[in-house]
């Protein structure tokens, strides 16, 4: 038997359609291992070509973090830079990371955190210079796929 969907999800488990669905399979929680789970799902895939709820949208890829922006002002002799973005949406693995790279070099690289609000992210850094300089912003996935921005150039200070 196979339940596709999971419906409405409740802390009460008589009111849990995904405790139900399990229940109903009569799986257990661990009762399989992850090939046995992916192969179900391929299984599942096939049918109706992976189309199996009315309300479900097409499979999208990784995507690259969103509204990415660059700020600058001036302190005494340093300049603090400011990166914004909002999250990039996952595809089917979970995100692991953003990265922040300035002029083609790795600067910070940050473990993914779920985007609660609609603040961006946001991180620092002070400059002693008054170069141009260009920013990415890339996020990966647990299987290692990776998407960027398109870059974002901070004039001269």
């Amino acid at each position: 038997m196979a339940i596709i969907g999971i419906g409405h999800i409740d802390d009460d488990p008589e009111k849990c359609q995904l405790t139900s669905n399990m229940e109903a399979a009569q799986i257990l929680p661990d009762g399989l291992t992850e090939s046995e789970r992916i192969a179900i799902e391929a299984t599942a895939a096939r049918a109706k070509e992976g189309k199996t709820n009315y309300f479900q949208l097409a499979a999208i890829p990784l995507t690259a973090p969103g509204d990415v922006t660059v700020l600058q002002s001036r302190e005494q002799d340093a300049r603090m830079v400011t990166v914004n973005w909002n999250t990039a949406y996952a595809g089917d693995a979970p995100m692991t990371s953003y990265e922040i790279w300035r002029d083609g070099n790795k600067v910070k690289e940050i473990p993914f955190s779920t985007q609660i609000t609609t603040d961006p992210f946001s991180w620092s850094e002070t400059l002693n210079d008054r170069d141009v300089h260009t920013y990415v912003l890339k996020v990966t996935d647990a299987k290692g796929r990776i998407a960027e921005s398109e870059p974002v150039t901070m004039g001269i200070a």
